[in-house]
């Protein structure tokens, strides 16, 4: 018998644990779930007027509307952000044009090689080729040559490219950009710059087109 009462009181234990789980669980799916932003926080500012001096543009430079993109090529926000760029011009018509800027992170050991290496492609007119290389393959960043990635990119001197990579004009570039960037208070990439605005974050190719509605673009 006293088994018996033993046993049923261990079921009545399981039930009682049962239902408190279930109620909390329930409790959980009421609760209103975390979502991301689906609009930038703008910061209107004052652009250096020399911003334009800077970076790698794609796309021409008359387009009604230039992104300036602050990037970083270890960071994969970055890597995500470019690609959906590269559809935002696509689909653009000429309307729009991305300017790239370096802005290499203390916690990415290779980011400010990696934007030299994108510089000396740069001097050849593989910019764009090259940054999607490193954009792709961020995992063998630090591993492979930057002679390699620029074999991938299809750079056309390649003895001109490794000499390049001790030259000190690209470093200054890099520099350069990267001093802009915290002239503007730049914490992390990517960070954006359009017309007389800041802001930050990846965003698909739908709330971009949002985005520069709201800022002007037609």
């Amino acid at each position: 018998m006293a088994n018996t009462n033993g046993q049923i009181w261990i079921t009545t234990a399981l039930v009682a644990v049962a239902i408190t789980v279930a109620a909390v669980a329930i409790r959980r799916i009421d609760r209103p779930l975390a979502r991301a932003p689906s609009f930038p926080v703008l910061r209107p500012i004052s652009p250096p007027e020399n911003i334009a001096q800077h970076g790698n543009l794609v796309g021409v430079p008359e387009a009604e509307t230039i992104i300036t993109m602050f990037s970083d090529y270890q960071c994969p926000f970055c890597a995500r952000a470019s690609a959906t760029l590269d559809s935002l011009v696509n689909a653009g018509n000429g309307r729009i044009s991305i300017r790239y800027l370096h802005y290499p992170l203390t916690h990415s050991p290779y980011a400010g090689d990696a934007a030299v290496a994108a510089e000396c492609a740069a001097d050849q007119g593989s910019f764009m080729q090259y940054h999607r290389v490193l954009l792709q393959n961020q995992d063998s960043i630090g591993i492979t040559s930057w002679s390699s990635f620029a074999r991938r990119a299809h750079v056309p001197d390649l003895g001109r490219f490794r000499i390049c990579l001790a030259e000190p004009g690209p470093l200054a570039r890099v520099k350069a950009d990267a001093n802009l960037g915290s002239s503007l208070a730049i914490e992390g990439t990517p960070t954006y710059v359009v017309r007389d605005h800041q802001f930050t974050g990846t965003w698909s190719l739908a709330q971009w087109q949002e985005i520069l509605r709201a800022l002007g673009h037609r």
